[in-house]
């Protein structure tokens, strides 16, 4: 199932949890010919490797990461399956509300 607002406010407080006030050594950007146009993956990565992560802002399912990199942040929208992975972490899994009533 997809993520809503506490699973996004979840990433946000693992994000500054591990990365708040580190340099961020690796950032992948998983390939998605929908997701990004032309070299935007590569921009996005660049936007973050090596930076220091200075703030962790969510406004609906869009996190926006603030780093020491420039005057503009680089923005995630969750949309149906979006979730953040942390080298070290275990993966945020999703279950429907169905399944988590049924105890499965």
């Amino acid at each position: 199932t997809m993520p809503e607002l506490p699973e996004v406010q979840r990433a946000r407080r693992e994000l500054e949890a591990c990365a708040l006030g580190r340099k961020l050594v690796l950032a992948d950007a998983v390939e998605d010919n929908i997701v990004y146009v032309g070299d935007a993956q590569a921009k996005v990565k660049h936007a973050l490797e090596g930076r220091v992560l200075k703030e962790v802002v969510r406004k609906g399912k869009n996190l926006c990461l603030v780093t020491d990199g420039g005057p503009w942040q680089v923005a995630f929208h969750f949309g149906m399956t979006g979730a953040f992975r942390i080298a070290g972490k275990e993966s945020i899994s999703y279950q429907s509300l169905r399944k988590a009533k049924q105890g499965k």
